[in-house]
């Protein structure tokens, strides 16, 4: 069960490691095998148990460990192994499912041609409850003599059940489930601003909370494109350029340094304040080439510059809280209005978002159709979407996307603080997992992942070409 309240320094992030490929009904689909040589190298330890690892200590601050009795992945902080995240695996259809056995009671995977999770209970595959993983959860599912999955509904069932002969792998229930102790931020953490600078959440507010959930202050700081003051015609008005080096039409960005120079990328400007973003085709998509930095504050939708720093926004864009990247306050669009934590929300079609007009945020399966293209799967070593610098351990940038470790932003009753720069990018979806959940895509120095973690978290936003 989730906390009840957010008096914790860190929120649990639930990680799907989704790989398209098929799997077979064998030992190697053990959930042991969830991790393998494609991420290992993401955690300081790989252990069978929770005993299995070292005392915490000051030499191992800011480790991860990642157990494989659950799946679950612990960071040790102020001397204490502390939960933070669990990976589950994704199979492409229903027919990919494992046949549902008492040893896989309560596994739970996700089905992404149905995009619902799903698990494992009395001997067959039944949806998560959850609305908004499905909002046709009355129907019922069966695989389908074809290979793509359809759903199959039926007025006479309660609920989605699946065959228990299907095929592919699902991984443990209990990493799905909330550790009930915090994650304690370190000492030295730079945490931010103090209760003072903090709004309360109303319950008329568009994150609809149902405790005394303080929202800081969205960050000041905010640096507009060296090219602002150029006269704009239109909206979003597009540019050709013909490399990552900065174009006649206008002035190289800080953050332009880390594209890769032998990618060919466009450009578009966000008449709302100028600034400038280099954008890239990969396959039928087109992404801009770099984090948005629009700055966003509306009621409690926010947006955040990691440790409220001008020069971490022009570097990596702003953080934004779901609710922000959805536009939860119709500045834009209608299309996310009322989306945040809390809310159910189930849009239809693209949802504009944040984004300048004639982009969008991506829904989980656009990130998916990403991801699928560029091969970045976690049954392989990829650094496919990552920068070539930027990283500890540079990616390959084979793409253009050029994903810069942006880390990512929570807060408690004191305010907002910061973890991971350097180490992991993370990109919300506009789509929602539950009322308090959304998707999102998560990139580490050695694989990427398509996961969901609480929707009052900030993340860096990509828009996608309309």
């Amino acid at each position: 069960m989730k906390p009840s309240n957010f008096s914790f320094l860190l929120f649990p992030i639930a990680v799907a490691a989704f790989s398209l490929s098929a799997c077979s009904d064998d030992s190697s689909s053990s959930s042991s095998n969830t991790i393998d040589s494609a991420s290992e190298s993401d955690f300081a330890f790989n252990v069978e148990t929770l005993d299995d690892l070292p005392n915490c200590t000051a030499k191992h601050e800011q480790d991860t460990a990642f157990i494989q009795e659950n799946n679950k992945i612990y960071v040790c902080e102020d001397r204490r192994w502390e939960y933070l995240y669990s990976i589950i695996d994704s199979v492409a259809t229903i027919d990919d499912l494992l046949t549902c056995t008492e040893k896989r009671e309560g596994d739970k995977t996700f089905v992404e041609s149905e995009k619902a999770t799903l698990i494992c209970s009395d001997g067959k595959w039944t949806l998560l409850d959850t609305e908004e993983t499905n909002p046709e959860s009355s129907g019922s599912i069966s695989p389908s003599s074809s290979s793509d999955g359809r759903k199959e509904e039926t007025s006479s069932s309660s609920s989605a059940t699946l065959s228990s002969s299907s095929s592919a792998k699902a991984e443990s229930s209990s990493g799905m489930e909330e550790s009930s102790s915090a994650v304690v931020a370190s000492s030295s953490s730079e945490a931010a601003p103090s209760s003072s600078a903090a709004s309360s959440v109303s319950s008329s507010a568009n994150e609809k909370s149902s405790s005394s959930v303080i929202i800081p202050e969205s960050s000041s700081s905010h640096v507009p494109s060296s090219s602002s003051e150029a006269i704009l015609s239109s909206s979003s008005d597009e540019i050709s350029s013909s490399s990552a080096a900065p174009s006649s039409s206008s002035l190289a960005k800080a953050n332009w340094q880390y594209l890769n120079p032998e990618i060919s990328y466009s450009e578009m400007i966000d008449s709302r304040d100028g600034q400038i973003y280099k954008t890239v085709k990969i396959g039928y998509q087109t992404w801009m080439a770099e984090n948005l930095n629009y700055p966003y504050s509306e009621n409690t939708a926010k947006s955040y510059c990691y440790n409220n720093s001008a020069d971490s926004c022009a570097k990596y864009g702003r953080l934004y809280l779901w609710s922000a990247a959805m536009d939860s306050a119709a500045r834009f669009s209608t299309t996310g209005k009322g989306c945040g934590y809390k809310a159910t929300c189930n849009p239809s079609g693209a949802v504009r978002g944040v984004c300048p007009e004639s982009w969008h945020l991506p829904s989980g399966s656009e990130l998916e159709t990403l991801r699928t293209f560029t091969g970045a799967t976690n049954n392989v070593t990829t650094k496919a979407l990552n920068s070539i610098t930027g990283w500890t351990n540079g990616g390959t940038d084979d793409f253009g996307f050029s994903a810069l470790p942006a880390g990512y932003s929570s807060f408690n009753d004191i305010g907002v603080f910061y973890m991971y720069v350097g180490q992991y990018a993370n990109f919300w979806s506009s789509s929602a997992f539950d009322e308090s959940d959304a998707y999102f895509m998560y990139s580490s120095p050695s694989s990427v992942s398509f996961g969901y973690t609480y929707k009052i978290q900030g993340h860096s936003v990509r828009c996608l070409k309309d």
